[in-house]
């Protein structure tokens, strides 16, 4: 964290509101202000880059409630990783008590100025909403809800690619009691694209709300204008619109939340169909079809490409199926193992449809699983009860492999993959692990230098030198669990592994399976993933049984409001007044109603408790 003070180094912005010091970094120019906070482009002196740096507004801070979200939520906004979200690098809070980030800078215009100063062909629109709708899948994906998606929060640069801004802010920042006038303009200027539910209280905020957003900006793009009043589909106003466009853009401007897409993913889908791979490059669609028969598939997406692999989505034209084609340039020892998973079905395993390879690549065709990777939900620990259930399909997969002689070799959060009710699916078995254990020296440097800045990155799944065995896969579990069950990666020091208040705060048992799954000894791990799987099933026989709802992984998770506990506390004390007064005239009706078998009892009750 950027610590700010008046006896530190560096330059000085001086404004009418702020003087503004963050020690390592020069203050440039304003670039914008709003009724939350104000930019100014600077530079980290330590990389010699431009940056932005985004500040608060002093006015914010007289609600505690925004301060305490800041604090609490501030370092996972800060740890959202995706290629379609803007970065931020660093963060702080400044001597008069106002919080800051420090973003990477873009060199491109906001979606609102492309709008009004520009037309762009059809498809290029639907790229540029694709690109918002997968940073909305994964942050979501993270229990993050963005709260204010509008054309002023995306940036458009270079080539049409995107970037989302203030993940978060519009909740940490705006989630008031009451707002200052100065604000007022600021709210009325969204209100166009927020859901009705945002537009009544911020705090019935969730998924679907950025989905109506992601909605009206995908009507606006396409017809001029804001859909109003009773709405008529975006064909109304402009021609040639496909009515799969319209099915699509009315479903996520539905005024009932259960009625919209019921994920980002599910909007990404329907726009790579409509696209048909018009928003790839020509020659990433000419590699990428040189993979598979092009009178069987269709390509829908370019996932990844790398220098020594690629990952394709396609469609099978005759049933419309996703599959995954994943290329490897070069030989490659997956093959075997890919042929022996083709004739093997599991519930935890992604299903291979079939291999190929010849003396240039190895190529494989599996199952697409719209529900991402675990890697894309590890921005926070995971509870106990959903580490779990999700630790157990994990075992459960690797267990069923290993019978059949399958070791992974190669497990780690990316290839735990997920299916559209939350089941896990393990997939890339026997792919190697592209580390610089794993590549010729030459080669290895310059793949992960340039993937890293520089540094060559350890592979934290594997032991150096340590075979693949079915050793190796529990001690890459063991990883895994500790990175669900902690949130980061773990520590050694001397052989010996650094147990943090985190870990320390795990039950015992739980703790004692990942000392003995990360021993650097294989001899000392459980020999078994059965045996590991045991473990967890006896854990959770022992947990107070719970209704689960699956969507509870991708789901934020709202916390209770103080205002809301005292609202509860005072409406108890209410009922126990009411019952104590309903008593008390119930004893004076049995007094004075006169003789009776009941009223006897009571006088004698009455008499014996004062002492007569």
């Amino acid at each position: 964290m950027v610590e700010l003070g008046a006896n530190t180094s560096g330059n000085a912005l001086e404004d009418q509101d702020v003087t503004l010091q963050l020690p390592g970094y020069e203050i440039g120019d304003k670039l914008g202000e709003g009724g939350m906070a104000t930019v100014y482009q600077g530079r980290q002196l330590s990389l010699s880059r431009t940056v932005a740096i985004k500040l608060l507004n002093p006015h914010m801070l007289e609600h505690e409630q925004v301060r305490e979200a800041f604090d609490r939520e501030s370092l996972i906004i800060a740890r959202l990783n995706h290629p379609n979200i803007i970065q931020v690098i660093d963060r702080g809070v400044t001597e008069d008590q106002q919080p800051f980030f420090v973003m990477e800078y873009i060199n491109g215009v906001d979606l609102a100025m492309m709008m009004r100063e520009g037309e762009l062909p059809t498809p290029r629109k639907l790229e540029i909403c694709l690109q918002i709708a997968k940073a909305l899948a994964y942050a979501h994906k993270n229990g993050v809800v963005h709260r204010d998606i509008k054309p002023g929060n995306v940036i458009v640069g270079d080539e049409l690619h995107v970037k989302v801004l203030d993940f978060g802010i519009a909740q940490f920042f705006r989630d008031t009691s009451s707002l200052k006038q100065s604000q007022d303009s600021e709210v009325m200027g969204t209100l166009a694209y927020m859901a009705p539910e945002v537009s009544r209280s911020l705090g019935l905020a969730t998924t679907a709300s950025d989905i109506y957003s992601l909605g009206v900006i995908l009507f606006e793009m396409l017809t001029g204008r804001l859909p109003e009043g009773r709405k008529l589909p975006p064909s109304h106003y402009a021609s040639g619109l496909a009515p799969e466009l319209d099915q699509l853009i009315m479903a996520c401007l539905s005024r009932d939340p259960a009625k919209r897409p019921a994920r980002a993913e599910l909007v990404c889908d329907r726009l790579l169909e409509l696209l048909h791979g018009s928003h790839l490059d020509v020659e990433q669609a000419q590699r990428a079809k040189a993979s598979v028969d092009k009178k069987s598939f269709a390509l829908l997406d370019v996932l990844r490409e790398s220098p020594y692999s690629a990952v394709y989505l396609f469609a099978e034209r005759s049933s419309q199926r996703r599959l995954v084609v994943k290329k490897a340039n070069g030989q490659h020892p997956g093959f075997r193992i890919g042929q022996r998973l083709a004739g093997l079905e599991h519930p935890n395993l992604v299903k291979v449809h079939g291999v190929s390879k010849s003396d240039r690549a190895f190529i494989t065709v599996m199952d697409y699983l719209p529900g991402g990777s675990l890697q894309e939900r590890l921005l926070r620990p995971f509870d106990v009860d959903d580490f779990l259930r999700v630790g157990r399909q994990v075992c459960a997969g690797l267990s069923y492999a290993h019978r059949h002689q399958i070791v992974h070799g190669n497990l780690r959060a990316s290839n735990v993959l997920f299916d559209e009710q939350g089941n896990v699916k393990l997939a890339d078995f026997g792919w190697p692990s592209h580390y610089q254990d794993k590549q010729p020296a030459g080669l290895r440097e310059a793949i992960e230098r340039s993937r890293e800045g520089g540094e060559l990155k350890r592979n934290w799944y594997q032991l150096p030198d340590e075979p693949e065995t079915e050793a190796l896969d529990i001690y890459a579990c063991g990883i895994l669990f500790y990175q669900m069950l902690v949130g980061e990666l773990p520590r050694w020091r001397g052989g010996r592994l650094q147990m943090g208040r985190a870990f320390k705060r795990l039950p015992e048992s739980l703790q004692k399976l990942l000392q003995q799954m990360l021993a650097q000894d294989p001899e000392q791990r459980p020999q078994k993933i059965s045996q590991v799987r045991s473990v967890l099933d006896e854990f959770t026989d022992a947990m107070p049984t719970q209704v689960w709802n699956p969507r509870s992984l991708i789901s934020p998770r709202p916390a209770a409001k103080p205002e809301d506990e005292k609202k509860k506390l005072l409406l108890f004390l209410l009922l126990v007044l009411l019952f104590a007064v309903m008593l008390n005239m119930g004893a004076i009706v049995l007094f004075e109603s006169g003789a009776g078998p009941l009223q006897d009892w009571f006088r004698e009750v009455f008499d014996s408790l004062v002492g007569k």
